[in-house]
């Protein structure tokens, strides 16, 4: 079973503490910030399942059945 989860870069994680820390944006930004974020992961994700998958019956194998 896959999970979704997002995974942020050391320097996301930078970014995002650095904002914190100097009062730069509140909560609620830093939260928007990464549900945007997360949104953009789970799209892609679904991109590539979607490719995945026309490239798999796009074989020679599977036009036969």
């Amino acid at each position: 079973m896959k999970t979704n989860s997002i995974q942020l870069t050391e320097e996301e994680i930078k970014i995002i503490l650095s904002m914190f820390h100097e009062n730069m944006c509140l909560p609620s930004q830093a939260e928007d910030a990464l549900q945007k974020r997360f949104e953009h992961m789970l799209m892609q994700d679904a991109y590539e399942s979607i490719q995945n998958a026309r490239n798999e019956f796009s074989t020679p194998q599977r036009r036969k059945l």
